[in-house]
C-alpha cells in the first residue's frame, strides 16, 4: 500500500507539471493560428517572454550491470560437481562448479612428503652428528690405526707361528691320506674306478692345502708390503677424514644447497596447492549466474567462459553519441533516462565515462558514453534499450524565441526572425542567439520582451544567401 500511494503522488504531480507546461505554452503560442487578437492574417505568431532553457543531448543505447564475470577454470579436467543453474542467486566465495581432484590431490600429498624430507634433512645438517655417529667414527679410525701400525711394525710373531702350525697340520693330513690311499693307488685294478678317482681327488686336496699352508708362512715371515702399508694409512686417512666432518660445524654451501631444496619443496607445494584450488570454481561477487557452458562428466570448455556471472547491484547506460554532441559532453553531467520496457518510469543518472577513441560503422562516427543510474530498486534486466537527455546546460529568466520563428542565412550565418510588418506583412529583424535548446533559443539581442514573431514567409526569402529581402 505505501508504494502505491507514492506512485499516486507522483501521478498527481506529474499531471500538474504537465497542465504547466501547456499553460506557458500556449500563452508563448497564443497567436498561434489565424483569428488570434493579433489578426488573423499571420500563419503562427509568438511573443518574446522570459522562461528557462534546457540544452540536452539524447543519447540512445542498452542497460548494462555494473559488473559481468566470465569465470574460467584455472586447470583442465573432467567436470565432477555442477552446483548453480542459469537465474540462480549466487554470493560471493560460493562454489559453483569443481573438477575432478584426484590426480591434483595426489600431486599435492607427494609435494608435501618431498617437503617433509627436504626439510628433515636440512634440519639434521644444522643439528649435526649425534653421540653414536662420532663414537663409531671414532672406533673406525681407531681400528683403521691399528691396522696400520701392525703392517708398519713387520712380520708378527704370533701369525709367523700360527702358519707354521697350519703348515706342520696340512703336511699331517697329506700323511694321512697317503696311507690311507697307498693300496688303492699302487694296485688300481684291484679296486673299482670311483675309488681310484676318490682316492686320487683326496691327495691332491690335501697336497694343495700343504701348498697354501706353504705360501701363507712364508707370507707371514716376510709380514706386509709396501703396498698394504700404503692401504691401511690409506683407511686411516679416511677414518680421520669421516671424524673430522662430522665434528666440524656444518659447510655453508652445504647449508645453502639443502635451504634451495627447502624452498624449491615449498614452491611445489604451493603449486601443487593452487592447481588444485584451481580447479574450483567460485564467485568472486554476490550476482546471477547468466550462462553456463559445463556438464558434469565431460571436459570443462576452452575458449569459452564456463560460467557467466553478473553483478545486479546496479546498472548503467551503455549509450552512443554522435561526434557532432560528443564535445558538449562532461563528466557528472545529469541524465533523464527512459527504459522502452519501463516507458512510465524517468530514471535519473550522471555520465561517468566518455570514450576517449571514436567508433566508426558505416562512415558514422559515435562515441561510447557511459552513464551510471540511479535507483537500486528499479526492476532493470541487463540488455533493455533505453534513451537518455544529458542536461548539458540550463539557464533561467532568459528571453525565448521559438526555434520555428527563426531562420539561417547559410551564407553569413545570421540569424535572422519575422515580426508582424505596420503593412500587415511579415518584416525580417536579425537577432543574435546564444544557447539553443529543442524548442527554444536564447535571444541575446535584436527582440525584446513582449515582442511579437511570426512564422517565416515560405516565399521571397532567401535561406541559401543574400540578405532577407520581403
Amino acid at each position: 500500500m505505501g508504494r502505491r500511494r507514492v506512485w499516486l503522488a507522483l501521478a498527481g504531480v506529474a499531471i500538474l507539471i504537465v497542465a504547466a507546461v501547456a499553460y506557458v505554452a500556449h500563452r508563448r503560442d497564443v497567436m498561434a493560428s489565424p483569428g488570434g487578437p493579433s489578426g488573423s492574417e499571420f500563419e503562427r505568431l509568438a511573443v518574446i517572454e522570459r522562461g528557462e532553457l534546457r540544452f540536452t543531448v539524447t543519447l540512445t543505447g542498452s542497460v548494462a550491470p555494473v559488473g559481468r564475470y566470465d569465470l574460467y577454470f584455472a586447470q583442465t579436467g573432467r567436470v565432477a560437481e555442477l552446483m548453480v543453474s542459469e537465474g540462480d542467486r549466487v554470493e560471493a566465495g560460493q562454489v559453483l562448479a569443481r573438477l575432478d581432484t584426484t590426480e591434483l590431490e595426489a600431486a599435492l600429498r607427494d609435494a608435501e612428503l618431498e617437503l617433509q624430507l627436504q626439510e628433515l634433512a636440512l634440519d639434521e645438517l644444522l643439528a649435526g652428528p649425534d653421540e653414536s655417529e662420532i663414537e663409531a667414527a671414532q672406533a673406525a679410525l681407531d681400528l683403521a690405526l691399528a691396522r696400520y701400525r701392525q703392517a708398519s711394525q713387520g712380520p708378527d710373531p704370533a701369525q709367523v707361528e700360527a702358519a707354521r702350525f697350519s703348515l706342520e697340520a696340512a703336511r699331517n693330513s697329506l700323511w694321512s691320506e697317503q696311507l690311507s690311499n697307498q693300496a688303492i693307488m699302487d694296485s688300481p685294478g684291484d679296486y673299482p674306478a670311483y675309488m681310484h678317482d676318490v682316492a686320487r681327488m683326496s691327495l691332491e686336496q690335501a697336497e694343495l692345502s700343504v701348498s697354501i699352508a706353504e705360501l701363507e708362512l712364508q707370507q707371514a715371515q716376510q709380514g706386509p708390503d709396501e703396498a698394504q702399508v700404503a692401504s691401511a694409512w690409506a683407511s686411516v686417512v679416511q677414518a680421520q677424514a669421516n671424524l673430522d666432518r662430522l665434528l666440524a660445524p656444518p659447510d655453508p654451501v652445504d647449508v645453502r644447497m639443502a635451504q634451495e631444496r627447502v624452498t624449491q619443496a615449498r614452491l611445489a607445494v604451493e603449486l601443487a596447492r593452487h592447481n588444485l584450488e584451481g580447479a574450483a570454481l567460485i564467485a568472486p561477487v554476490d550476482g546471477v549466474v547468466a550462462a553456463v557452458n559445463l556438464a558434469v562428466g565431460e571436459d570443462a570448455p576452452l575458449g569459452v567462459p564456463a560460467v557467466t556471472l553478473i553483478d545486479e547491484s546496479g546498472f548503467f547506460l551503455d549509450a552512443t553519441v554522435d561526434e557532432a554532441d560528443v564535445g558538449c559532453l562532461a563528466l557528472d553531467q545529469a541524465a533523464t533516462v527512459i527504459v522502452d520496457a519501463l516507458p512510465d518510469l524517468e530514471l535519473s543518472g550522471r555520465v561517468t565515462r566518455i570514450q576517449p577513441m571514436a567508433e566508426v560503422a558505416g562512415g558514422v562516427v559515435s562515441y561510447r558514453v557511459r552513464i551510471d543510474l540511479d535507483g537500486d530498486e528499479v526492476p532493470l534486466r541487463a540488455g533493455m534499450s533505453a534513451v537518455a537527455d544529458v542536461l548539458v546546460r540550463e539557464l533561467d529568466d532568459v528571453l525565448l524565441v521559438p526555434n520555428w520563428a527563426v531562420v539561417r542565412d547559410r551564407e553569413s550565418g545570421e540569424f535572422w526572425v519575422f515580426v508582424p510588418g505596420p503593412d500587415g506583412e511579415p518584416m525580417p529583424v536579425r537577432v543574435e542567439l546564444g544557447l539553443r535548446g529543442e524548442l527554444y533559443s536564447e535571444v541575446m539581442g535584436g527582440l525584446a520582451e513582449g515582442d511579437m514573431v511570426v512564422a517565416p514567409p515560405r516565399e521571397g526569402f532567401s535561406l541559401t544567401g543574400g540578405p532577407p529581402h520581403r
